[in-house]
């Protein structure tokens, strides 16, 4: 080998000298990094410490065997006592339920309200209706009572002969017509 070739072969100390440089750097940083974790965890453990801890109080019961026993298992359906239906005469709209589904009520009791327009109104009509028919009788009682008038002055002049027969037959279908628009 040539000597000029070993002189080249030469240890290069520089990148060991910048290893221990950065190691004196990072070495004060991870102690820093550790001391932190450990004072952060110090203050938790602290404050941990200071905290009250809830304990639950209980009783202990001792149990026999015989209260652990079921004595009666059984499936199936709850069924009222007794059931009502409830209806109304007069239909409508449901304007307030004061009751629920299961609940007792009492005698006279309001359970349901439905909206009265209608049945207002239905019973309006009537009460005109009956009023029609009061003036109807009044006017039929009137109407009567003048036939009744005439028939008696038409036999009269019917007996002196002073109408004719068709007249008085007029008179006398005139009050029965009377008679049965009051019926």
């Amino acid at each position: 080998m040539d000597p000029q070739d070993l002189s080249k072969l030469r240890i290069d100390r520089k990148p060991a000298a910048a290893f221990a440089k950065r190691r004196r750097l990072t070495r004060p940083l991870i102690y820093a990094v550790v001391f932190g974790i450990l004072a952060i965890g110090g203050f938790m453990f602290y404050r941990n410490a200071q905290s009250v801890i809830a304990v639950e109080a209980t009783n202990v019961v001792s149990a026999y065997p015989s209260q652990g026993y079921t004595a009666l298992n059984a499936t199936g359906y709850v069924v009222a006592q007794r059931k009502a239906a409830v209806a109304s005469k007069a239909t409508g709209r449901l304007e307030w339920l004061g009751v629920a589904e299961g609940s007792r009520v009492k005698t006279n009791e309001v359970i349901a309200r439905l909206e009265s327009n209608d049945v207002l109104a239905s019973q309006d009509q009537a009460a005109a209706g009956v009023n029609v028919a009061k003036a109807n009788l009044e006017q039929g009682m009137a109407e009567l009572r003048d036939a009744n008038a005439a028939l008696k002055r038409s036999q009269e002049l019917i007996e002196k002969k002073y109408i004719s027969a068709s007249a008085h037959d007029a008179a006398i279908a005139r009050a029965g017509k009377a008679k049965a628009t009051i019926a």
